[in-house]
């Protein structure tokens, strides 16, 4: 479902056996699924624009461990080779080319661990760096689970996994104040604000006699 054309590359490309016999890797590419989440911790005007279309968008805080803690299920008896959490590193686009076309590296990526075929998921051209960019990875271990439709969906508790809430800077200050309550009431002891971004400053100007 991501937009850039670039991602989840290496299994949206025609490949062939050394006999010459074609390689289909459709089957291989639903089986991954994934969530993004920055490591920059300022807010800038760009970001709001980009993610909250609706001026309705809230900013989250949590820590790496209590991301993937949220996301791992020890139940599954996949569990060790279904979740995984990795930084993105940054290419360029003829470095991203060259390293796939090398036929050893595509015999790294296709290990019985499954654990190269993430890293694929785990690349994007230099042009997103400043994404800064964490990723969580779900590989699906069934047909049923990939025949869910485009997303996997697993149980999120806002209150035990995030530490922070930032809003919209463009909120209107009773809707925040109204939203604020409602969180506090539902047990939210981490930081609420509305982003000061967008607001006036108050000067405080003099000016000389003449």
């Amino acid at each position: 479902m991501w937009d850039d054309p670039f991602e989840n590359l290496v299994f949206r490309q025609k490949a062939s056996l050394s006999t010459g016999e074609p390689v289909s890797f459709e089957v291989v590419r639903e089986k991954y699924y994934g969530q993004c989440w920055t490591l920059n911790s300022k807010e800038t005007d760009a970001l709001w624009r980009i993610y909250s279309h609706d001026k309705e968008g809230v900013r989250v805080k949590t820590t790496l461990k209590r991301l993937f803690n949220g996301f791992f299920d020890p139940t599954n008896e996949y569990a060790l080779v279904s979740y995984y959490i990795g930084k993105v590193r940054y290419n360029t686009s003829e470095e991203i080319k060259l390293y796939y076309e090398k036929p050893e590296n595509l015999s790294n990526i296709f290990d019985s661990s499954g654990q190269g075929a993430v890293q694929t998921l785990l690349v994007k051209r230099s042009e997103f760096e400043h994404e800064s960019e964490v990723r969580l990875i779900y590989v699906a271990s069934s047909d049923a689970e990939m025949g869910n439709g485009q997303l996997y969906k697993y149980n999120f508790d806002p209150i035990s996994i995030l530490e922070e809430l930032v809003f919209d800077p463009r909120y209107e200050n009773s809707v925040f104040e109204e939203l604020k309550a409602k969180f506090i009431a539902l047990g939210f002891a981490g930081t609420i604000e509305r982003s000061t971004m967008y607001q006036i400053p108050d000067f405080s100007l003099r000016f000389n006699p003449l």
